[in-house]
């Protein structure tokens, strides 16, 4: 099972959007980028070239996707994110993404931008 597809930011244009009028949130492997005010909530995922070749690349979007899909509920509704990962997420693994997401969310909670 993965993450539906019209959950999923698609257009170069969406992303664009978030990274000039959202918010970001820094992280060990990864830089969440979010903008709120939307009609529903989109998700999107980017990995530079520097971590590697295309395997890997599709790999570590796989990954930060399962962990969206078991945590969508614990998105705010109305927010559209973007997860970029840093060059450090290279050798991160499965928990490593996770805990990051997690710090997020509790962090957007105890925030409360909505």
């Amino acid at each position: 099972m993965s993450l539906k597809k019209d959950l999923r930011l698609k257009k170069r244009a969406q992303f664009l959007n978030v990274y000039s009028k959202g918010k970001r949130f820094n992280a060990q492997y990864l830089v969440i980028y979010f903008l709120s005010g939307k009609e529903n909530k989109l998700f999107g995922f980017t990995v530079s070239r520097k971590i590697g070749k295309a395997v890997k690349r599709n790999r570590i979007k796989r990954l930060l996707r399962e962990i969206v899909r078991v945590n969508v509920d614990s998105f705010p509704d109305g927010v559209w994110y973007v997860f970029n990962t840093k060059k450090i997420a290279k050798n991160a693994e499965f928990k490593d993404f996770e805990s990051d997401i997690k710090k997020f969310l509790n962090w957007l909670n105890e925030k409360n931008f909505n």
